[in-house]
């Protein structure tokens, strides 16, 4: 979609500072998608999504919590 509508593309990068405390950091990954070839953006954005989850892997399981199953959900 950045391609067609030649968009620059961003990463929200977030850090928790303290307790209720967070940093977002936009993080530019590509701004001018029109030039570059297939795949290259999408593959820099998994990187960098990658060192995110490395560095603060509690934010980013905390927030995909919501679509863990508990055993009494899968049993009918």
């Amino acid at each position: 979609m950045a391609k067609r509508l030649n968009q620059a593309v961003i990463l929200p990068y977030i850090r928790r500072i303290k307790r209720g405390y967070y940093e977002v950091e936009f993080m530019l990954i590509e701004e001018f998608p029109y030039e570059k070839r297939d795949h290259s953006i999408i593959e820099k954005y998994s990187k960098l999504f990658d060192v995110m989850i490395t560095e603060s892997p509690e934010l980013w399981l905390w927030t995909h919590k919501r679509w863990k199953l508990s055993f009494e959900d899968l049993t009918v």
